[in-house]
């Protein structure tokens, strides 16, 4: 750690004591400080692997039948939201995810909201498919 180093320079313990500060109580301050830097700090997302480990440790199944069983639901997702599916899919009790297909748009002239009384120029845009996931109540109550 820098704080332990910055003690070790020649004549700073001297000076520290001539302000009427101990190096020790600098030192106990500054870790204070970094713990609290790092218990403020937000945790990080769980990686695919640590869920997987997870998910394996608590239903009891092998780590390789759980990432089979997410690439499934995976591929059903899939089925769901393709061109040739409904369009929706619906995971019970967490979430809906549901594609909006929006269609092209014109450039056209409009007044601007930010203006009034001058005219602005709206790009064209093409047709899109937008992907929206709706919390269900079991995930906003988890949340709560």
């Amino acid at each position: 750690m820098l704080f332990f180093t910055c003690f070790q320079a020649k004549g700073l313990t001297e000076t520290l004591q001539k302000r009427g500060l101990s190096p020790a109580r600098v030192v106990k301050n500054q870790l204070y400080n970094q713990f609290k830097y790092m218990a403020s700090s937000p945790k990080k997302a769980a990686t695919k692997t640590e869920i997987l480990q997870s998910i394996a440790e608590a239903t009891g199944l092998a780590r390789k039948d759980v990432g089979a069983v997410l690439e499934a639901l995976s591929s059903e997702i899939k089925k769901g939201v393709s061109k040739r599916g409904p369009g929706a899919f619906t995971l019970p009790g967490l979430c809906k995810i549901v594609v909006q297909r929006k269609p092209a748009t014109k450039a056209a002239t409009r007044p601007n909201p930010f203006k009034p009384g001058e005219m602005m120029d709206v790009a064209a845009k093409p047709a899109r498919n937008v992907v929206k996931i709706r919390p269900l109540k079991n995930l906003k109550d988890m949340v709560s």
